[in-house]
C-alpha cells in the first residue's frame, strides 16, 4: 500500500510538472464573447438571432491604450459566398491594421475589446452609416459600462469598390475608441437627424478613417457634400461632411489635438450649447483661420493625400456710392463674397472686427483697411471671409464711405497756391452768424476745435473734423431761452480754382450732435443736431498769395457775406 501511495505522488507530480508549462505559454485572453453562441450574435443584431452563422475568427490584433492591451478581431460567416473573395477580406484586414496603425499618433486613449462581425444576410440597420457599397454600425453604450465594443458591418452589394471595407472599418474603430475615451453624455448628444453632437463624432471618424487608409479616394465625395451646404449650413449640423474641418484642424494641431478637443464639446444636443462649446475650444482667429484656408482651397487629406476644392465664390457686393451692407451672419456658417468699390478714396469699416477677414486678389488675409484709395493703387476688389461664433445670429456691418471720388469739379484746373493744409484763423462761421443773428438773439459763447482743410495735389479736399460747442440765448415777454449745443463736422470731396473762384464738390459731408434747450419756465428739451447730405457743388471767391488764404461766400437773404481768412500750416 505504501508503494502504491508514493508511485500515485510520483505520477501526480510529473502530470503537474508536464501541465504547468503548457499553462504558463498561456496568457490571459480577452474576454470574447464566443461568437457559435445565437445569444451572444443576437447582441449585434437580433436578427443575428434566427439566422444560421458560421462563425470564423479572421483576425486577431493587440492594442496597446492607456488602461492596458487590446485586442481587434474581426469575424466572418464560413458560408456568405461574397466573403469567399480573399480580396474583399484582404480591405478589411487593412482597415484594422491601417486602424491600429493611426492609434499610434493619436496619443493617449482608451478603448476595449473590438469585435468586428462581417454581415449579408439581410439588410443593415436603418441607422446604419453607409459608406459605398458597405453601411456599418456600432452598438452604443449609454451606460459606458460595455465589456466589449461591437461592430456590425453590413455589404449592401456587389458593386462598388472593395477598398471602401477599410474606410468603413476604420471608421467603426474609431467610435469604440471615443465610447471608452469620453463620457456617455457626450456619446449620447447626437440627435437621429444627424445635428448635436454628430457633427464631431462623425466628421472625426471620417478623418480617422481617411488617415488609416490614406490612399483611398472616396472622401471626395465627403468633399463635394461640405462645398454644396457650406454656403448656408452651419459646421455643427454638417454631420460626416465635418470631416473638412477635422483634416484643417489636425493640419493646424497635430493628430494628438483631437481626442481632448472631442472631449471639450457639449454634452447636450441643442444648437446653443454646441455653439458655446465650439467657441470656448478654439479662439475666433482659429474658426477664421479655418474659414480662409478652405476658401483658398488649402486644406488636405492626412499625409498628403489628394483633394481637390472649388469653394463657392459667393455675392458681389459692389460700392458706387456711400452705404452701408448688413449681412446677416448664422453661427458658425462659412460666409464668402467679393466686396468691390468704385474708383476714389474710401473710409471703410467692418464690424465686428473679429468675425472677418478681407485680402486682395493674390494678396494676405488681414482686417479691412480703415482706408481704401484706389486712385493710389489700393485694390479696388477685396474677397471677404466670415463666421460668426456667437450663439445667435448677428449682422457683419459693411460700411463704406466715398470721401473723394475720382471724377473731376468744377472747371477742373487747380490752383497750386492752395495745395496744402490750412487753418481757420479769422472771420468764418462765428462772427458771420453774430452779425447776422436777429435783434433778440445774441451768441454770448462760441468755441472750436481742430478742423482745417486740406486740398490735395490730386485735386481732393478733406476737411479735418472740427468740434463746435456754442450758447444762444433769445430775450422774450416770458424770460430768456437758452440753447447749448455742440457738434461734430467733417467733409470731403474733390476741388477745383481759377478764375478767382473756389469750386468744392462735396462727396461726404457730416454734421452730428445734440443740444439742450431750456425754456424761460425752466423745462428742457434734447434735440439733434444734424445736416442734410450735400445737394451739390459749392462755389466762393477766395484770393491766395504765400501762406495766407481768403474765402468770401455770398448767403442769399443774408446782410452780408461770410469771409473766412485762412493760414497755411502744412
Amino acid at each position: 500500500m505504501r508503494g502504491l501511495f508514493l508511485r500515485a505522488l510520483v505520477v501526480l507530480g510529473l502530470l503537474v510538472a508536464a501541465a504547468a508549462p503548457a499553462s504558463a505559454k498561456r496568457q490571459p485572453g480577452p474576454a470574447f464573447g464566443d461568437c457559435a453562441s445565437p445569444d451572444y450574435l443576437a447582441r449585434f443584431d437580433e436578427r443575428f438571432g434566427a439566422v444560421a452563422y458560421d462563425c470564423v475568427e479572421r483576425l486577431r490584433l493587440p492594442v496597446t491604450t492607456r488602461s492596458g492591451v487590446r485586442h481587434i478581431r474581426l469575424l466572418h460567416d464560413l458560408s456568405a459566398d461574397w466573403l469567399a473573395d480573399e480580396a474583399m477580406l484582404a480591405q478589411f484586414d487593412r482597415g484594422v491594421r491601417g486602424a491600429i496603425e493611426q492609434l499610434g499618433r493619436i496619443g493617449a486613449f482608451d478603448m476595449r475589446d473590438v469585435t468586428i462581425l462581417l454581415a449579408d444576410d439581410f439588410p443593415p440597420r436603418e441607422d446604419a452609416e453607409t459608406f459605398s457599397n458597405f453601411a456599418g454600425w456600432t452598438l452604443p453604450d449609454e451606460t459606458g459600462m460595455e465589456d466589449e465594443c461591437q461592430v456590425v458591418i453590413f455589404l449592401l452589394g456587389p458593386g462598388g469598390g472593395a477598398e471602401h471595407a477599410a474606410a468603413v472599418t476604420a471608421h467603426e474603430i474609431f467610435h469604440c475608441v471615443q465610447k471608452a475615451t469620453l463620457s456617455p453624455e457626450l456619446m449620447t448628444s447626437h440627435t437621429a437627424d444627424g445635428k448635436g453632437g454628430a457633427w464631431w463624432m462623425e466628421g472625426s471618424a471620417e478623418w480617422f478613417a481617411s488617415a488609416a487608409a490614406p490612399e483611398l479616394s472616396g472622401f471626395q465625395r465627403r468633399v463635394d457634400a461640405f462645398e454644396e451646404a457650406s454656403p448656408d449650413t452651419p459646421l455643427h449640423h454638417m454631420s460626416y461632411r465635418a470631416v473638412v474641418f477635422f483634416w484643417w484642424y489636425v493640419g493646424r494641431h497635430g493628430d494628438a489635438a483631437v481626442l481632448p478637443f472631442l472631449s471639450g464639446m457639449a454634452a447636450e444636443s441643442s444648437d446653443r450649447a454646441q455653439t458655446a462649446a465650439m467657441a470656448a475650444a478654439l479662439p475666433d482667429a482659429d474658426w477664421l483661420e479655418f474659414a480662409m484656408a478652405y476658401l483658398d482651397g488649402e486644406i488636405q487629406r492626412p499625409r498628403g493625400a489628394p483633394v481637390s476644392f472649388a469653394p463657392w465664390q459667393g455675392d458681389t457686393l459692389r460700392w458706387e456710392a456711400s452705404r452701408t451692407e448688413r449681412r446677416p451672419q448664422r453661427p458658425f456658417v462659412i460666409d464668402r463674397a467679393w466686396l468691390e468699390c468704385d474708383c476714389g478714396a474710401w473710409a471703410a469699416m467692418a464690424e465686428p472686427d473679429e468675425a472677418h477677414r478681407v485680402r486682395p486678389d493674390g494678396g494676405d488675409w488681414g482686417a479691412l483697411p480703415g482706408r481704401i484709395d484706389t486712385r493710389a493703387g489700393d485694390p479696388d476688389a477685396w474677397r471677404l471671409a466670415a463666421i460668426n461664433t456667437a450663439g445667435s445670429p448677428r449682422d457683419l456691418v459693411l460700411d463704406l464711405t466715398l470721401e473723394i471720388p475720382c471724377e473731376g469739379c468744377g472747371g477742373g484746373a487747380l490752383d497750386e497756391c492752395l495745395v496744402g493744409r490750412w487753418q481757420l484763423t479769422g472771420g468764418g462761421a462765428v462772427e458771420w452768424m453774430r452779425r447776422e443773428l436777429p435783434p433778440g438773439i445774441e451768441l454770448p459763447r462760441a468755441e472750436h476745435a481742430g478742423g482745417g482743410v486740406t486740398f490735395q495735389a490730386d485735386g481732393g479736399y478733406r476737411g479735418g473734423a472740427t468740434d463746435w460747442s456754442a450758447t444762444f440765448t433769445q430775450q422774450s415777454r416770458r424770460g430768456v431761452g437758452r440753447l447749448d449745443g455742440q457738434a461734430t463736422a467733417v467733409g470731403s470731396g474733390r476741388w477745383s480754382a481759377e478764375d478767382g473762384l473756389l469750386t468744392l464738390c462735396p462727396a461726404h459731408e457730416t454734421l452730428s450732435g445734440q443740444a439742450t434747450a431750456t425754456f424761460p419756465d425752466g423745462t428742457r428739451a434734447r434735440l439733434p443736431v444734424q445736416a442734410p447730405p450735400p445737394s451739390g457743388p459749392l462755389t466762393l471767391r477766395y484770393s491766395c498769395a504765400g501762406d495766407t488764404a481768403t474765402t468770401t461766400l455770398e448767403i442769399p437773404g443774408a446782410r452780408t457775406p461770410m469771409v473766412s481768412t485762412y493760414t497755411r500750416v502744412g
